[in-house]
């Protein structure tokens, strides 16, 4: 079965990265996406920052915080190579300077979690927004050679599971130092 998910894996990211590699176009669209997504992604969720709503930032916060720990014993247990540097002949690496661990993704986590928690807070339009983004951004990070589809849906899961429990942690601090005043 893990051979299997392996050779799916892979044949995905060589397909989409096969069709981008020598397009001018595809190539900037990619690129883009999978260097700069992260930046429009965060100055859309800045949007709710900008309506004072505490309560999805603090989310999104800690959402990001908790699963970046998670990520980070993940990647203490198990180091999965870039495809690109463990397919050096196959895969194409598109000019991105990244870490060496490829599952999960950072950008996966941090996104699709990000949109998850601003989901769940209310605000349902921009959530959608962000979810769309976070597609692109990370669909854009597997075709540029930098993540398996797995690590994708690893990072994805991670932040999606988070959230909630983000969010419940921050109506539990809020409980907290409600009844610390009174």
């Amino acid at each position: 079965m893990l051979d299997l998910l392996r050779q799916i894996d892979f044949g995905v990211i060589r397909s989409l990265n096969n069709l981008v590699w020598g397009s001018d176009f595809l190539e900037f669209f990619i690129l883009l996406f999978a260097r700069y997504g992260i930046a429009i992604f965060i100055l859309l969720a800045l949007r709710v920052v900008i309506m004072k709503d505490f309560k999805s930032i603090s989310t999104a916060a800690l959402t990001i915080s908790i699963a970046g720990l998670v990520n980070s014993l993940i990647y203490l247990v198990w180091s999965r190579p870039r495809p690109y540097v463990a397919h050096a002949a196959e895969i194409h690496q598109l000019g991105l300077l990244v870490q060496p661990e490829s599952f999960p993704s950072n950008h996966a986590f941090i996104t699709f979690g990000v949109a998850t928690a601003i989901y769940i807070t209310g605000h349902q339009r921009a959530g959608v927004l962000l979810y769309l983004l976070a597609f692109l951004i990370t669909f854009s990070r597997v075709a540029a050679g930098v993540h398996y589809p797995s690590d994708i849906v690893g990072g994805a899961i991670l932040g999606i599971v988070v959230a909630p429990l983000a969010k419940q942690t921050y109506l539990l601090i809020q409980k907290l130092q409600t009844h610390r005043t009174h």
